[in-house]
């Protein structure tokens, strides 16, 4: 078996602080698979990931090592092109539990907030459709913690009419 190494220099540009550019080494059968997900300008504070797996009970989705997910809510764009004429698939989502994929990065279990959000109905169809590529790339951005409104929770008078 004939094996190359590729050395790869680094410039002053890597070490930006937001990198559009994220790289995955996939797991298939035997070998590893480069993968490469390219944030859009718009969203470059967001995860970069891979969805790898759906179910019933959720997802999965693969991030980059130096990219552990840490909140708890999540919206997720799934990134079906690199033009940004094409539309982005939304979703709410919750992560449920995190941990290390083998020193591919960081697996995430996710399951989404809204029955058939537009993002789970097209990875459903897509999956039934194909198993040449079993993975989509996708965005992660932070929901910020959501605040009640419910006056009733807030401690405000309910009837505001005066005598």
């Amino acid at each position: 078996m004939l094996t190359t190494s590729l050395l790869v220099q680094t410039s002053s540009s890597d070490h930006r602080s937001h990198r559009r550019v994220e790289f995955f080494r996939v797991p298939v059968k035997r070998e590893q698979v480069p993968v490469w997900v390219f944030k859009p300008s718009d969203s470059v504070e967001a995860s970069a990931g891979l969805v790898m797996n759906l179910s019933e009970g959720g997802l999965q989705v693969l991030t980059a090592t130096d990219d552990a997910l840490a909140q708890c809510d999540y919206e997720m764009q799934l990134l079906l092109g690199e033009d940004d004429a094409i539309p982005r698939f939304r979703g709410r989502v919750t992560r449920m539990w995190t941990r290390e994929a083998g020193g591919t990065g960081w697996l995430n279990g996710l399951r989404f907030d809204e029955a058939q959000s537009p993002a789970e109905a097209f990875i459903r169809a897509y999956q039934s459709r194909t198993d040449a590529r079993r993975w989509v790339r996708c965005l992660l951005t932070p929901v910020p913690a959501r605040q009640v409104t419910d006056t009733v929770a807030l401690g405000q008078p309910q009837d505001t009419n005066t005598i």
